[in-house]
Protein backbone atom coordinates (compact mmCIF):
# COMPACT_ATOMS: atom_id res chain seq x y z
CA UNK A 1 0.00 0.00 0.00
CA UNK A 2 2.83 2.62 1.21
CA UNK A 3 4.38 1.94 -2.68
CA UNK A 4 0.66 2.51 -4.62
CA UNK A 5 0.40 5.43 -2.23
CA UNK A 6 3.49 7.03 -3.24
CA UNK A 7 3.64 5.67 -6.66
CA UNK A 8 0.37 7.62 -7.22
CA UNK A 9 1.56 11.34 -6.97
CA UNK A 10 4.71 10.08 -8.34
CA UNK A 11 2.78 9.37 -11.66
CA UNK A 12 2.33 12.71 -11.75
CA UNK A 13 5.18 14.45 -10.86
CA UNK A 14 7.38 11.70 -12.97
CA UNK A 15 4.68 11.63 -15.82
CA UNK A 16 4.54 15.41 -16.92
CA UNK A 17 8.04 15.30 -18.36
CA UNK A 18 6.99 12.67 -20.93
CA UNK A 19 4.39 15.66 -21.71
CA UNK A 20 6.73 18.08 -21.86
CA UNK A 21 6.85 18.83 -25.49
CA UNK A 22 3.29 18.12 -26.12
CA UNK A 23 2.68 20.84 -23.11
CA UNK A 24 5.20 23.27 -24.70
CA UNK A 25 3.07 23.17 -28.56
CA UNK A 26 -0.09 23.19 -26.83
CA UNK A 27 0.27 25.83 -24.42
CA UNK A 28 2.93 28.15 -26.50
CA UNK A 29 5.66 27.82 -23.93
CA UNK A 30 8.62 28.53 -23.74
CA UNK A 31 11.43 26.51 -21.65
CA UNK A 32 11.02 28.11 -18.39
CA UNK A 33 7.11 28.03 -18.51
CA UNK A 34 7.54 24.48 -19.12
CA UNK A 35 9.32 24.58 -16.04
CA UNK A 36 6.50 26.16 -14.20
CA UNK A 37 4.10 23.58 -15.57
CA UNK A 38 6.09 20.76 -14.60
CA UNK A 39 7.12 22.43 -10.83
CA UNK A 40 3.33 23.20 -9.79
CA UNK A 41 2.65 19.39 -8.71
CA UNK A 42 5.93 20.28 -6.40
CA UNK A 43 4.86 23.22 -5.75
CA UNK A 44 1.45 22.23 -4.31
CA UNK A 45 3.15 19.39 -2.37
CA UNK A 46 4.82 21.52 -0.61
CA UNK A 47 2.10 23.69 1.16
CA UNK A 48 0.48 20.27 2.42
CA UNK A 49 3.25 17.08 3.09
CA UNK A 50 3.85 18.88 7.27
CA UNK A 51 -0.27 18.94 7.63
CA UNK A 52 -0.86 15.81 6.20
CA UNK A 53 2.30 14.55 7.77
CA UNK A 54 1.14 15.61 11.08
CA UNK A 55 -2.75 14.36 10.62
CA UNK A 56 -1.47 11.13 9.69
CA UNK A 57 0.44 11.17 13.08
CA UNK A 58 -3.47 11.86 15.05
CA UNK A 59 -5.61 10.00 12.60
CA UNK A 60 -3.59 7.51 10.99
CA UNK A 61 -2.28 6.80 7.77
CA UNK A 62 -5.56 4.80 6.01
CA UNK A 63 -8.34 8.04 6.05
CA UNK A 64 -5.28 10.41 5.33
CA UNK A 65 -4.21 8.81 2.15
CA UNK A 66 -7.39 7.66 0.80
CA UNK A 67 -9.14 10.83 1.28
CA UNK A 68 -5.67 12.71 -0.62
CA UNK A 69 -5.16 10.79 -3.59
CA UNK A 70 -9.63 10.86 -4.38
CA UNK A 71 -9.33 14.59 -4.57
CA UNK A 72 -6.15 14.06 -6.49
CA UNK A 73 -7.95 12.36 -9.06
CA UNK A 74 -10.51 14.69 -9.32
CA UNK A 75 -7.91 17.53 -9.92
CA UNK A 76 -6.13 15.98 -12.43
CA UNK A 77 -9.64 15.35 -14.63
CA UNK A 78 -10.09 18.87 -14.46
CA UNK A 79 -6.48 18.77 -15.86
CA UNK A 80 -7.87 16.84 -19.04
CA UNK A 81 -10.17 20.24 -19.74
CA UNK A 82 -7.89 22.91 -18.61
CA UNK A 83 -8.55 25.09 -21.93
CA UNK A 84 -5.59 27.56 -20.84
CA UNK A 85 -2.12 27.22 -18.72
CA UNK A 86 -3.83 29.35 -15.84
CA UNK A 87 -5.94 27.03 -15.48
CA UNK A 88 -4.00 23.73 -15.49
CA UNK A 89 -1.41 25.66 -13.31
CA UNK A 90 -4.13 25.99 -10.57
CA UNK A 91 -5.35 22.57 -10.96
CA UNK A 92 -1.82 21.02 -10.92
CA UNK A 93 -1.06 23.29 -7.95
CA UNK A 94 -4.08 21.33 -6.12
CA UNK A 95 -3.00 18.09 -7.26
CA UNK A 96 0.13 18.63 -5.09
CA UNK A 97 -1.65 19.73 -2.06
CA UNK A 98 -4.06 16.89 -1.97
CA UNK A 99 -1.48 13.72 -3.73
CA UNK A 100 0.80 15.22 -0.69
CA UNK A 101 -1.29 12.73 1.83
CA UNK A 102 0.01 9.50 -0.26
CA UNK A 103 3.71 10.59 0.12
CA UNK A 104 3.48 12.16 3.69
CA UNK A 105 1.84 9.42 5.09
CA UNK A 106 2.87 6.16 3.82
CA UNK A 107 6.02 6.71 4.98
CA UNK A 108 4.83 6.41 8.61
CA UNK A 109 3.01 3.31 7.96
CA UNK A 110 5.88 1.42 6.75
CA UNK A 111 8.26 2.72 9.56
CA UNK A 112 5.69 1.74 11.85
CA UNK A 113 5.35 -1.93 10.53
CA UNK A 114 9.35 -2.85 10.39
CA UNK A 115 11.87 -2.80 12.69
CA UNK A 116 15.56 -1.10 12.43
CA UNK A 117 16.94 -3.94 10.55
CA UNK A 118 14.61 -4.81 7.93
CA UNK A 119 13.80 -0.86 7.75
CA UNK A 120 15.93 0.47 4.99
CA UNK A 121 15.11 -2.82 2.43
CA UNK A 122 11.32 -1.64 3.28
CA UNK A 123 11.29 2.22 2.71
CA UNK A 124 13.39 1.69 -0.30
CA UNK A 125 10.58 -0.93 -1.94
CA UNK A 126 7.88 1.68 -0.68
CA UNK A 127 10.47 4.31 -2.42
CA UNK A 128 10.88 1.99 -5.67
CA UNK A 129 7.42 3.37 -6.30
CA UNK A 130 8.65 6.85 -7.45
CA UNK A 131 11.02 5.46 -10.19
CA UNK A 132 8.60 2.56 -11.03
CA UNK A 133 5.39 4.84 -11.33
CA UNK A 134 7.64 7.51 -13.67
CA UNK A 135 9.04 4.36 -15.42
CA UNK A 136 5.17 3.38 -16.21
CA UNK A 137 4.54 6.92 -16.82
CA UNK A 138 7.25 7.38 -19.78
CA UNK A 139 6.13 4.10 -21.33
CA UNK A 140 2.10 4.55 -20.98
CA UNK A 141 1.95 8.21 -21.86
CA UNK A 142 3.37 8.49 -25.30
CA UNK A 143 0.53 5.90 -26.06
CA UNK A 144 -2.19 7.99 -24.62
CA UNK A 145 -1.32 10.67 -26.31
CA UNK A 146 -1.07 9.10 -29.44
CA UNK A 147 -4.67 8.18 -28.65
CA UNK A 148 -6.14 11.24 -27.32
CA UNK A 149 -4.32 13.53 -26.72
CA UNK A 150 -3.27 15.65 -23.38
CA UNK A 151 -7.13 14.97 -21.99
CA UNK A 152 -6.33 11.36 -22.39
CA UNK A 153 -2.62 11.69 -20.40
CA UNK A 154 -4.18 13.63 -17.55
CA UNK A 155 -7.26 10.78 -16.97
CA UNK A 156 -5.07 8.40 -17.30
CA UNK A 157 -3.12 9.60 -14.33
CA UNK A 158 -6.62 10.89 -12.49
CA UNK A 159 -7.38 6.85 -12.74
CA UNK A 160 -4.13 6.05 -11.32
CA UNK A 161 -4.78 8.29 -8.57
CA UNK A 162 -8.09 6.87 -7.80
CA UNK A 163 -7.36 3.21 -7.81
CA UNK A 164 -4.49 3.53 -5.40
CA UNK A 165 -7.10 5.65 -3.14
CA UNK A 166 -9.65 2.67 -3.20
CA UNK A 167 -6.89 0.54 -2.50
CA UNK A 168 -5.80 2.31 0.79
CA UNK A 169 -9.26 2.40 1.67
CA UNK A 170 -9.98 -1.16 1.66
CA UNK A 171 -6.73 -2.45 3.02
CA UNK A 172 -4.02 -0.40 4.52
CA UNK A 173 -4.19 -0.52 8.50
CA UNK A 174 -2.66 0.63 11.66
CA UNK A 175 0.51 -1.11 12.86
CA UNK A 176 -0.40 -3.24 15.93
CA UNK A 177 0.63 -1.54 19.38
CA UNK A 178 3.88 -2.14 20.34
CA UNK A 179 4.92 -3.62 16.97
CA UNK A 180 7.91 -0.35 16.40
CA UNK A 181 10.73 -1.12 17.66
CA UNK A 182 12.65 0.44 21.04
CA UNK A 183 15.45 1.18 18.73
CA UNK A 184 13.39 4.05 17.98
CA UNK A 185 12.49 5.65 20.56
CA UNK A 186 9.91 8.55 21.01
CA UNK A 187 11.15 11.84 21.55
CA UNK A 188 9.78 15.04 23.27
CA UNK A 189 9.23 17.88 21.58
CA UNK A 190 8.26 19.16 18.01
CA UNK A 191 10.96 18.04 14.87
CA UNK A 192 10.40 21.62 13.64
CA UNK A 193 12.71 22.32 17.07
CA UNK A 194 14.90 19.58 15.84
CA UNK A 195 18.72 21.19 14.13
CA UNK A 196 19.69 17.68 12.84
CA UNK A 197 16.45 17.42 11.18
CA UNK A 198 16.61 20.71 9.00
CA UNK A 199 19.91 19.59 8.23
CA UNK A 200 19.36 16.28 7.21
CA UNK A 201 16.39 17.76 4.83
CA UNK A 202 19.08 20.43 3.70
CA UNK A 203 21.09 17.92 2.78
CA UNK A 204 18.80 15.56 0.71
CA UNK A 205 16.98 18.11 -1.14
CA UNK A 206 20.17 19.28 -2.39
CA UNK A 207 20.79 15.73 -3.58
CA UNK A 208 17.52 15.21 -5.13
CA UNK A 209 17.86 18.64 -7.16
CA UNK A 210 19.94 17.13 -9.49
CA UNK A 211 17.59 14.25 -9.82
CA UNK A 212 14.36 16.34 -10.32
CA UNK A 213 15.96 18.28 -13.01
CA UNK A 214 17.19 15.96 -15.00
CA UNK A 215 13.77 13.62 -14.95
CA UNK A 216 12.24 16.86 -15.86
CA UNK A 217 14.08 17.79 -19.17
CA UNK A 218 15.48 14.36 -20.03
CA UNK A 219 12.63 14.05 -22.88
CA UNK A 220 13.01 17.70 -23.54
CA UNK A 221 16.88 17.25 -24.26
CA UNK A 222 16.14 14.46 -26.57
CA UNK A 223 13.92 15.78 -28.61
CA UNK A 224 15.19 18.76 -28.98
CA UNK A 225 18.82 19.31 -28.13
CA UNK A 226 19.48 14.92 -29.76
CA UNK A 227 17.03 14.64 -32.34
CA UNK A 228 15.16 11.79 -30.78
CA UNK A 229 12.15 11.00 -31.23
CA UNK A 230 9.49 11.27 -28.07
CA UNK A 231 8.60 7.74 -27.96
CA UNK A 232 12.80 7.15 -27.73
CA UNK A 233 13.62 9.76 -25.41
CA UNK A 234 10.53 8.48 -22.87
CA UNK A 235 12.25 5.18 -23.40
CA UNK A 236 15.63 6.18 -21.82
CA UNK A 237 13.68 7.84 -19.80
CA UNK A 238 11.85 4.37 -18.25
CA UNK A 239 15.13 3.23 -17.95
CA UNK A 240 16.58 5.40 -16.04
CA UNK A 241 13.61 5.16 -13.58
CA UNK A 242 13.55 1.24 -13.43
CA UNK A 243 17.60 1.73 -12.50
CA UNK A 244 16.82 4.46 -9.88
CA UNK A 245 13.88 1.86 -8.79
CA UNK A 246 16.98 -1.41 -8.56
CA UNK A 247 19.05 1.25 -7.23
CA UNK A 248 16.82 2.13 -3.67
CA UNK A 249 16.24 -1.73 -2.54
CA UNK A 250 19.72 -1.98 -3.14
CA UNK A 251 20.58 0.39 -1.04
CA UNK A 252 18.45 -0.06 1.52
CA UNK A 253 19.46 -3.09 2.06
CA UNK A 254 22.77 -2.18 2.08
CA UNK A 255 22.30 0.56 4.62
CA UNK A 256 20.17 -2.11 6.93
CA UNK A 257 23.75 -4.48 6.53
CA UNK A 258 26.01 -1.62 7.48
CA UNK A 259 23.93 0.02 10.33
CA UNK A 260 24.18 3.37 8.91
CA UNK A 261 21.60 5.77 7.03
CA UNK A 262 24.02 9.07 5.68
CA UNK A 263 27.25 7.43 5.43
CA UNK A 264 25.89 5.42 2.11
CA UNK A 265 24.12 8.41 1.07
CA UNK A 266 26.96 10.84 0.60
CA UNK A 267 28.70 7.83 -1.40
CA UNK A 268 26.33 8.07 -3.32
CA UNK A 269 26.29 12.12 -3.53
CA UNK A 270 29.75 11.75 -4.78
CA UNK A 271 29.18 9.25 -7.73
CA UNK A 272 25.66 11.25 -8.71
CA UNK A 273 28.38 14.68 -8.94
CA UNK A 274 30.92 12.85 -10.90
CA UNK A 275 28.41 10.84 -13.38
CA UNK A 276 26.30 14.03 -14.05
CA UNK A 277 29.27 15.99 -14.48
CA UNK A 278 31.49 13.86 -17.06
CA UNK A 279 28.14 13.59 -18.69
CA UNK A 280 28.06 17.36 -19.67
CA UNK A 281 31.98 17.45 -19.45
CA UNK A 282 31.69 14.78 -22.91
CA UNK A 283 28.38 16.13 -24.25
CA UNK A 284 30.20 16.81 -27.51
CA UNK A 285 31.28 12.84 -27.67
CA UNK A 286 27.90 11.92 -29.14
CA UNK A 287 25.12 10.15 -27.25
CA UNK A 288 26.36 6.90 -26.82
CA UNK A 289 28.98 8.42 -24.08
CA UNK A 290 26.97 11.39 -22.83
CA UNK A 291 23.11 9.66 -22.51
CA UNK A 292 24.21 6.86 -20.41
CA UNK A 293 26.70 8.85 -18.08
CA UNK A 294 23.48 11.51 -17.32
CA UNK A 295 20.83 8.48 -17.08
CA UNK A 296 23.20 7.07 -14.50
CA UNK A 297 23.62 10.07 -12.67
CA UNK A 298 20.51 10.44 -12.20
CA UNK A 299 19.35 7.09 -11.39
CA UNK A 300 21.84 7.45 -9.03
CA UNK A 301 21.06 10.74 -7.36
CA UNK A 302 17.53 8.77 -7.22
CA UNK A 303 18.86 5.27 -5.43
CA UNK A 304 19.36 7.56 -2.16
CA UNK A 305 16.00 9.14 -1.54
CA UNK A 306 14.58 6.40 0.57
CA UNK A 307 17.82 6.81 3.47
CA UNK A 308 16.70 10.21 3.99
CA UNK A 309 13.32 9.22 4.84
CA UNK A 310 14.55 5.73 7.18
CA UNK A 311 17.03 8.68 8.63
CA UNK A 312 14.56 11.07 9.31
CA UNK A 313 12.03 8.70 11.22
CA UNK A 314 14.71 7.44 13.30
CA UNK A 315 16.08 10.61 14.19
CA UNK A 316 12.84 11.34 15.05
CA UNK A 317 10.97 8.49 16.72
CA UNK A 318 7.38 6.65 15.72
CA UNK A 319 5.36 8.85 17.59
CA UNK A 320 6.62 12.18 15.46
CA UNK A 321 7.82 10.22 12.46
CA UNK A 322 4.81 11.55 10.91
CA UNK A 323 5.58 15.09 11.10
CA UNK A 324 9.08 15.16 10.89
CA UNK A 325 9.23 12.88 7.87
CA UNK A 326 6.82 15.85 6.55
CA UNK A 327 8.80 18.31 7.21
CA UNK A 328 11.68 16.39 5.74
CA UNK A 329 9.95 16.11 2.65
CA UNK A 330 8.51 19.89 2.74
CA UNK A 331 11.85 21.24 2.50
CA UNK A 332 12.90 19.08 0.03
CA UNK A 333 10.13 19.62 -2.38
CA UNK A 334 10.21 23.21 -1.71
CA UNK A 335 14.02 23.36 -3.01
CA UNK A 336 12.90 20.90 -6.59
CA UNK A 337 9.94 22.99 -7.02
CA UNK A 338 11.94 25.89 -8.36
CA UNK A 339 14.58 23.06 -9.84
CA UNK A 340 12.79 22.77 -13.39
CA UNK A 341 12.10 26.15 -14.25
CA UNK A 342 15.05 27.69 -12.52
CA UNK A 343 16.96 25.04 -14.87
CA UNK A 344 15.09 25.32 -17.82
CA UNK A 345 15.90 29.57 -17.24
CA UNK A 346 19.44 28.25 -17.05
CA UNK A 347 19.57 26.47 -20.34
CA UNK A 348 17.63 28.71 -21.77
CA UNK A 349 20.53 31.42 -21.13
CA UNK A 350 23.62 29.15 -21.73
CA UNK A 351 23.08 25.48 -23.13
CA UNK A 352 22.55 22.18 -22.25
CA UNK A 353 26.25 21.47 -21.68
CA UNK A 354 26.53 24.60 -19.08
CA UNK A 355 23.26 23.78 -17.64
CA UNK A 356 24.33 19.99 -16.87
CA UNK A 357 27.66 20.50 -15.73
CA UNK A 358 26.05 23.45 -12.92
CA UNK A 359 23.74 20.46 -12.06
CA UNK A 360 26.76 18.30 -10.62
CA UNK A 361 27.36 21.22 -8.28
CA UNK A 362 24.56 20.40 -6.41
CA UNK A 363 24.88 16.68 -5.13
CA UNK A 364 28.57 18.37 -4.14
CA UNK A 365 27.00 21.00 -1.47
CA UNK A 366 24.74 17.93 -0.56
CA UNK A 367 28.32 15.96 0.44
CA UNK A 368 29.15 18.59 2.82
CA UNK A 369 26.00 19.44 4.30
CA UNK A 370 25.45 15.77 5.55
CA UNK A 371 29.18 15.50 7.09
CA UNK A 372 27.65 16.42 10.40
CA UNK A 373 25.14 14.03 10.86
CA UNK A 374 27.61 11.16 9.12
CA UNK A 375 27.81 9.48 13.00
CA UNK A 376 24.57 10.58 14.39
CA UNK A 377 22.54 7.82 11.82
Amino acid sequence: MGLAAQGALAAVHQGLPVLGPDLRDGYDLSLAGVGVVLGSVTLGTVLTLFAWGALADRAGERVVIASGLAGAALTLAVCAVAPGVGLLVGALVLTGMLGAAGSAASGRAVVGWFGPGERGLALGIRHMGTPLAGASAALLLPVCLLVGGLPAAFLALAAGSLLAALAAWRWLREPPAGLTSPAVAARPGSPVRDARIWLLAAGSALFVLAHVATVSFLVIWLNEDRGWSTAAAAGVLAATQLTGAAGRIAVGRWSDLLGARVRPLRWLVLAAAGLIGLGALTMDQGDWVTVPLIGLGCAAAMSGNALTQVATAELSGPGRAGAAMGLQSTILFAIVAVSAPLFGALVDATSWQGGFALLALAPLASWLVLRPLRAAV
